[in-house]
């Protein structure tokens, strides 16, 4: 019964903030999108940010391994096995920022 009195509770605040003609984000830190640069590879840094802003669950190491590695494929970056390790486990290059979670 909770659950649904919550979903009836967005709908009806849903369309509130449709009547009103403003935004329905609340601005609450889970609603902000997190930014990742931390490859010199655009393609791997954008399909890791896309895994990482997912609202279902945080992406552990054996995830964004699997997404630098299909990246790795797909873009023909021909990157190696222990530079794509290297990605997944968030280890910066010197000046570059961590992954947001502990390796």
């Amino acid at each position: 019964q909770e659950s649904r009195l919550k979903r009836r509770l967005m709908h009806v605040f849903k369309r509130l903030c449709q009547l009103k003609d403003c935004s329905s984000l609340t601005g609450r830190v889970i609603e902000q999108r997190l930014s990742y640069r931390g490859t010199r590879y655009p393609e791997v840094n954008r399909r890791i940010e896309r895994l990482i802003n997912q609202p279902e669950a945080f992406p552990d190491f054996a995830d964004i391994l699997k997404v630098v590695q299909k990246a790795s494929a797909r873009h023909s970056l021909g990157l190696p096995k222990r530079q794509m390790e290297a990605m997944a486990a968030g280890r910066p290059r010197p000046g570059r920022r961590r992954l947001p979670w502990p390796p």
